[in-house]
């Protein structure tokens, strides 16, 4: 993908509202595997649709919590979780005012 992360996105109103199928996808994928609490970065990347270089950048400047175990950065899926929602929140109240003025504008 050429984004960076949720908050990158930038569609019209039926784009966006496939983009919130897939995380709502995403979501559900990472609350299935609520039962592994801490995910490695690789999975992390993966899991927020970004290249894990870019992962590691963000972990190093402090914008994504981490907790080690033993010489291993792990990240809480609960924050993972939070994060995609507030992503869908966002891209929801996004497309909402997409259609409001594609339906002023007919």
């Amino acid at each position: 993908m050429g984004r960076h992360g949720p908050e990158a996105v930038d569609h019209t109103g039926s784009e966006l509202a496939s983009e919130v199928a897939a995380l709502r996808a995403r979501i559900e994928r990472i609350e299935a595997a609520e039962g592994a609490r801490l995910l490695s970065l690789n999975e992390t990347a993966a899991r927020l649709g970004i290249h894990r270089t870019t992962l590691y950048d963000r972990v190093k400047r402090g914008e994504i919590p981490t907790m080690r175990v033993g010489k291993r950065h792990r990240v809480p899926a609960s924050w993972v979780a939070d994060t995609l929602a507030a992503a869908i929140a966002d891209m929801q109240a996004r497309a909402d005012l997409t259609t409001a003025e594609l339906q002023a504008s007919a």
